[in-house]
């Protein structure tokens, strides 16, 4: 029997398909509420890929190109998950962030927040709780 020495294991990432569900918001519905987001690693940084998601207020589509998104306050960025997409006239846009275990497979914590640039300034107007895992 041979047995491997010296061969470290890979570092956990947050590249995956991760499966997210959305807990109801406080305001309005999200369709979908749960979705797979497909998250790769290019070069020195990470590539989002969601659905096109529908805020029940007003009939608010975010259906740009989605991102990975950097939290400026993070204590910890090695295990914050956060990305976001924007509707197509750029004054609204929903952002997904949370906190994960460290075998990044799974959120401890996290939130989705919709804001409304045109109206609310960068205020939320509607938030709600979310799960999701690898």
């Amino acid at each position: 029997m041979a047995a491997c020495s010296g061969a470290a294991a890979p570092s956990p990432t947050l590249a995956g398909t991760w499966q997210v569900t959305v807990h109801p918001l406080d305001v309005g519905t999200l369709t979908p509420s749960a979705f797979s987001a497909a998250i790769t690693s290019s070069r020195d940084t990470y590539i989002v890929a969601m659905p096109t998601f529908a805020w029940s207020v007003g009939n608010v589509t975010y259906d740009t190109l989605s991102r990975m998104l950097t939290v400026g306050n993070d204590t910890s960025p090695g295990s914050t998950l956060a990305f976001e997409e924007w509707c197509k006239s750029l004054t609204c846009y929903i952002a997904f962030i949370g906190h994960m275990n460290q075998a990044r497979d799974t959120l401890t914590s996290g939130t989705v927040i919709l804001f409304d640039t045109l109206h609310g300034g960068f205020g939320s107007v509607a938030t709600a709780s979310i799960s999701a895992h690898k």
